[in-house]
């Protein structure tokens, strides 16, 4: 083979793999863009710059679990308790610090605000959701009931290109038994677009609880207590 020949194919294979990496280059600009056009379809709410949380909807598979309980759950109070310690942080602009006032109805998702529903707090809208779910379940009351109290700790959402997902901690007590605690970890899809994450985030808000509620009913303590078949 003549040098000028090998050259010639090397600067063929040169031109090949330059065209293959602009190829793959242009790919990527391609989806990064159309992840841009997606977030230029929001909402009024979005628009206005303090979206709301959605309502919540009752969870068939929870509904169906909690109709199989022998005995009734009683709901008793929900309150919030966040960890001291995370109270205590520097609030560094940008960030989502835990919301550690008494109303508790904001957390943040880079710089947006994220609201409960309404004029409630996330505490309360935990509690009606949980409520939804027993009444949906309709299990008649009876007369040995147990009483069911939960401390939320920490309601809190991320929205960062390494990790994206709400988190929820929930201390829980029933009746004389020993308390135990539930950790959710609620992945959502987010974007390089934070408009779109911010919405992305917001509508996976009740997925979360839905998963917590899911996660305290399975609880081997529940399923003793009231009789929930496995």
């Amino acid at each position: 083979m003549s040098p000028g020949f090998a050259i010639a194919w090397q600067h063929k294979a040169l031109a090949l793999l330059v065209a293959t990496q602009l190829a793959g280059c242009a790919g990527m600009l391609g989806a990064g863009l159309a992840e841009i056009a997606k977030a230029a379809v929001v909402s009024p709410e979005l628009r206005a710059g303090s979206p709301e949380i959605p309502k919540y909807a009752t969870s068939e598979a929870n509904v169906r679990a909690l109709r199989t309980a022998r005995r009734s759950v009683e709901l008793g109070e929900v309150s919030w308790a966040p960890s001291t310690d995370e109270c205590e942080l520097p609030r560094i602009p940008g960030t989502n610090p835990p919301d550690c006032s008494p109303s508790g109805k904001v957390v943040y998702c880079g710089l947006g605000p994220i609201k409960s529903e309404g004029e409630r707090s996330f505490t309360q809208y935990f509690r009606s959701a949980f409520s939804d779910e027993l009444a949906a379940a309709g299990h008649p009351a009876s007369a040995d009931r147990t009483r069911i109290s939960m401390t939320l700790q920490k309601i809190e959402v991320y929205c960062h290109p390494w990790d994206y997902s709400w988190v929820f901690v929930v201390g829980v007590k029933i009746g004389e038994r020993e308390p135990y605690t539930i950790k959710t970890v609620h992945k959502f899809d987010g974007s390089i677009s934070g408009a779109l994450t911010y919405q992305r985030a917001r509508w996976a808000f009740m997925p979360a609880v839905q998963q917590t509620i899911a996660e305290i009913v399975q609880h081997p303590t529940f399923r003793a207590e009231y009789g929930l078949e496995m």
